[in-house]
């Protein structure tokens, strides 16, 4: 096609992109991921310019933030910095015209890592429904020029998070947490005992899988599941299971956990003290993380200085096409951060509260407010979020959402944004899901007030007008 340049996407081992038919056809040399592959392919042909057709691909479930393999919702937290790599070998080279990150929108199919109870993808920056990931707020901090400073994770109890599992953190940071008396000797058994009185315990079923994270339980001497052995390479082996206690990075921590012997570094631990020190990571100290939370930042802002409870946790600059992060205490109540230009002028700032329970629902006719069109086709989308007693959205929540409408127009669809709902899309009502869900509301072809009306069980309720005109 001689009359406009030609592109495509290039999905292929190294010696096909740069000697197959693909430079000699493409105008505009697409290349999938394979991120190693741009820079060779430029030097062999400097003068053609370069998209990423296809790229990023990071998976998480909106409002996760502990993995949960079992229900298939995996943590913004495992992408980790998935999408500050694609953007940053993009943005980095000049001969990359950009990319096409893979995806705006979850869909349906494709629900890579899972499979079966998972139903669609989770590569989106913005779920099945249409609401935004935080990931959303990572090219929001890059791609535009208004300050953006978005905090996350939520501030209320984490899901499946327990208040006594162990990770290795940064030693010194939290002391208290960082406190164990190891009670055996060289050849003899003991318990790792935290400053709580709680004891570590390596219950574990099948430790060629693995276990994690530890869990800290009462201590009980004649429990095998807490009483290790400290050999001469440095791992805590446990006499009930015979593993090992294991730096396990598992895309939040890293968390610590109990797998096979296998003599690796993350398997080595060095008594120093009242502490108990990585042989892997020699900064990070075996600590009692159930009430330390990891705290992300995605801002343009030159520094962002976040806030517990009104105090200060300290500011951090931004480095280029990147984030911020903190550990710290979780503590009810609120997280906050302010954002700073590179003068120290603060630019932007964001408060996530601790929430109440669910009290009532709060409707939004986020697409249609202004009206839409009398034509049979025209639609309007409304997004139903439970609220505590005081207006904010409770990112936990799981209430059943029922929609029933009067007026020229009908509930087309609804949805929640689960990538593992099987509930249909095609009805009335739907499940919360981190408090949210959807209604689509389609006009007919007559012109006047539609009333949308959303109930469940034990909340207020609430409606919201939209028009429709000719």
């Amino acid at each position: 096609d001689d009359t406009r340049p030609v592109s495509g996407a290039w999905n292929a081992k190294l010696q096909d992109l740069l000697y197959g038919w693909g430079p000699k056809v493409m105008d505009v040399q697409g290349v999938n991921y394979n991120y190693e592959e741009l820079d060779v392919y430029h030097k062999t042909y400097p003068d053609k310019p370069m998209i990423q057709s296809e790229t990023a691909s990071c998976t998480c479930a909106r409002g996760i933030y502990v993995t949960n393999d079992t229900a298939a919702h995996k943590s913004v937290f495992s992408a980790d910095s998935c999408m500050q790599n694609w953007w940053t070998v993009d943005s980095t080279r000049d001969f990359i015209a950009g990319g096409f990150a893979w995806t705006g929108f979850d869909y349906k199919g494709e629900p890579t890592p899972y499979n079966w109870p998972c139903v669609n993808s989770n590569f989106g920056a913005i779920d099945l429904a249409g609401f935004p990931k935080d990931a959303f707020w990572y090219y929001q901090s890059w791609w535009t020029s208004e300050p953006v400073l978005h905090i996350f994770p939520h501030w209320n109890e984490l899901k499946a998070s327990s208040s006594l599992h162990l990770s290795a953190v940064l030693c010194g940071s939290f002391s208290k947490e960082q406190a164990f008396t190891f009670s055996g000797s060289e050849g003899s058994a003991g318990t790792i005992q935290h400053s709580s009185g709680m004891c570590v315990d390596a219950t574990c079923n099948d430790v060629s899988k693995g276990c994690e994270p530890l869990t800290l339980a009462e201590c009980k001497l004649d429990d095998k599941n807490q009483l290790f052995t400290h050999e001469k390479g440095g791992s805590f082996k446990n006499v009930a299971n015979g593993g090992c206690m294991d730096l396990w990075d598992s895309g939040e921590g890293p968390n610590v956990g109990v797998y096979t012997c296998d003599e690796g570094s993350n398997q080595k631990w060095t008594l120093k003290g009242q502490t108990i020190v990585s042989g892997a990571a020699g900064d990070r100290c075996l600590t009692n993380s159930g009430s330390i939370r990891p705290v992300w930042v995605y801002s343009n802002a030159k520094s962002v200085e976040l806030f517990i409870n009104g105090v200060s946790q300290g500011k951090k600059d931004v480095p280029i096409y990147g984030h911020v992060s903190w550990s710290v205490l979780y503590e009810k109540g609120s997280v906050s951060a302010k954002g700073y230009d590179g003068s120290g002028t603060q630019v932007s700032s964001e408060t996530v509260e601790t929430t109440g329970v669910p009290h009532s629902i709060k409707l939004v006719v986020e697409v249609g407010g202004g009206g839409i069109k009398a034509d049979g086709q025209d639609s309007a989308m409304i997004s139903a979020s439970v609220v505590d007693d005081v207006g904010r959205v409770v990112p936990t929540a799981s209430n059943m959402i029922s929609f029933a409408i009067t007026g020229p127009g009908s509930i087309i669809g609804v949805g929640n944004g689960d990538p593992s709902c099987h509930e249909p899309d095609k009805a009335t009502k739907r499940s919360s899901f981190n408090g949210l869900s959807r209604a689509i509301v389609q006009a007919d072809f007559t012109s006047g007030t539609i009333v949308v009306t959303a109930t469940s069980p034990g909340l207020s309720s609430h409606s919201a007008i939209i028009t429709t005109h000719q």
